[in-house]
């Protein structure tokens, strides 16, 4: 099992992530560490392949990628089809590397097509693999896939995740990832401690139909200190590929 990579340089703490969440209100009365799924890194933690799922209230830890014959898919939580919903959950310690594979990793913690996520924490998570193709390894907390209706990320937290790659210069998207054709939505959250090898350490939209940044915070989100390529990196905070982006309200 390929190991998790090093926490980016003044990143925020897995202790320090669940407190800060609850001083922000971000989860509700309902704790979502009540109910633990530990994939012991060994199989993905949760995949929704039907639509109008919802999940809530849990917390996965320790799983890998989600293997749907094609791609690996986030490691922590999969919501393939349009209408799901992620609600007061953490996401946590999850691995999706397709190393040794014809496949692409998209999404260390989360995967979300058409679906939402809300209220939620995703921490220590890593989308890595040893190709150097800039889309084979991608958003280390969260990747939004192309989708017909649009996707949310509301009043999240998404810390210390890392996009990785062997050659230390192609990986997008340390916190978030908005792939080709994909319409998102990033409000009220706050995308902090990231990093990815290339491009976005915070966030990335790659060729988006649409995006959106509003209300956010993006802080201490970096670009990996051993890519020494200045050809292929860009955006500490925030990065963009042929894509439009409306950002209201951020720091």
């Amino acid at each position: 099992t390929a190991a998790a990579a090093a926490t980016p340089k003044n990143c925020i703490r897995s202790n320090e992530v669940a407190m800060i969440a609850h001083i922000e209100g971000i989860l509700s009365d309902k704790d979502a560490e009540s109910v633990v799924i530990d994939a012991g890194g060994v199989s993905a933690g949760v995949v929704a392949t039907a639509s109008n799922v919802n999940v809530a209230n849990l917390t996965v830890q320790n799983a890998v990628g989600y293997d749907n014959g094609t791609d690996l898919l986030g490691a922590g939580i999969t919501l393939a089809k349009n209408g799901s919903v992620i609600r007061n959950c953490i996401v946590r310690g999850s691995v999706n590397n397709h190393a040794g594979m014809s496949k692409k990793s998209l999404g260390g913690g989360v995967y979300l097509s058409g679906s939402a996520i809300f209220d939620s924490i995703v921490s220590n998570c890593t989308a890595s693999g040893s190709t150097s193709a800039a889309t084979d390894q991608c958003g280390g907390g969260v990747y939004v896939g192309a989708d017909a209706g649009g996707s949310v990320i509301s009043n999240c937290l998404i810390a210390s995740c890392a996009c990785t790659d062997s050659a230390n210069r192609y990986a997008c998207g340390g916190g978030v990832y908005g792939a080709n054709g994909a319409s998102v939505l990033l409000v009220d959250s706050r995308i902090s401690g990231n990093m990815a090898s290339a491009k976005g350490g915070g966030v990335y939209f790659f060729t988006t139909k649409s995006a959106a940044v509003s209300r956010c915070e993006l802080s201490e989100n970096i670009l990996d200190p051993n890519n020494t390529s200045s050809l292929n990196k860009f955006g500490a905070a925030l990065a963009t590929e042929s894509a439009s982006v409306t950002i209201r309200g951020c720091r």
